[in-house]
């Protein structure tokens, strides 16, 4: 007995959108299904995350949730870098 997916139909889906210019522009969006939900729908494109560019220390960060950043915290020009 073959283990059977319950798939669920859906009508829309996500807007495609192109964030910054024509050169370094990225795309995102075109989904027509819950993330990674392949069997239902298509994911044409790779997830992508937003982070924060910081421009300023975070006051009330533990330590070890500001190591990864050290250093880049206070200059937003460092800590965009560091996301390239």
């Amino acid at each position: 007995m073959a283990l059977e997916i319950p798939k669920t139909q859906y009508s829309g889906s996500i807007r495609e959108i192109t964030i910054g210019g024509a050169e370094k522009g990225i795309r995102v969006g075109g989904e027509s299904c819950y993330p990674f939900y392949l069997f239902e729908g298509e994911m044409p494109r790779l997830p992508r995350i937003a982070m924060e560019v910081y421009d300023a220390d975070p006051e009330e960060w533990a330590e070890a949730a500001l190591e990864p950043f050290k250093g880049v915290t206070g200059d937003p020009v460092a800590c965009t870098k560091m996301y390239q």
